[in-house]
């Protein structure tokens, strides 16, 4: 498609928008005239999609190609990421335990009265000194446990399964069908 017929199209399309401004349906003359512009409306909306699906449509698959090309390594250097992620944070567990215990140990030092609180002070910034290495932050999450606690405020409708359920014949509570009458081809 070139600059020339894209031009053609657009102003086929302004004239089509002064056309339904002037549209005033008074009569079933009218109806019938609204509804023959109404075909050709769909026969230049059909036309105008497939010129710009050829366009698209190489570059979509293009794009796809290219996807499938590079996920594959995206994905495992994704997955060996969150491997390392995983054992640095295991790692940081286990060390964080080591710390609290000597911390303890050097409490009960402290309250046998074989340590002195300044040498106690040294130790302990000593002994987390070693997990500083890592950098790690605490984020706060929430495990729910007994979901039939959760009040339903927090509760999503799910509007779509209610309409298909409602429209199969389904009984729900605060939700009727209603029928409702619209303009077709």
């Amino acid at each position: 498609m070139d600059i020339k017929e894209l031009a053609i199209y657009k102003r086929q399309a302004v004239e089509a928008s002064k056309k339904r401004k002037e549209l005033k349906i008074t009569s079933q003359v009218k109806v019938v005239e609204a509804q023959d512009f109404r075909k050709k409306l769909f026969g230049a909306i059909k036309l105008v999609k497939a010129k710009r699906d050829e366009i698209l449509n190489p570059l979509k698959e293009s794009m796809k190609k290219t996807k499938d090309l590079f996920n594959p390594i995206i994905d495992e250097l994704t997955e060996t990421d969150k491997s390392v992620k995983t054992e640095m944070d295991r790692y940081v567990f286990q060390q964080q335990l080591v710390i609290e215990e000597k911390k303890k140990e050097i409490e009960q030092k402290v309250e046998a009265g074989e340590m002195s609180f300044e040498k106690a002070g040294e130790k302990i910034e000593k002994v987390e000194e070693k997990i500083n290495v890592v950098k790690t932050r605490t984020d706060r999450d929430i495990e729910i446990y007994d979901e039939s606690q959760i009040p339903r405020e927090y509760y999503n409708l799910d509007r779509v399964r209610v309409r298909r359920d409602a429209l199969a014949g389904k009984v729900i509570k605060g939700v009727k069908v209603v029928e409702k009458t619209t303009v077709v081809n």
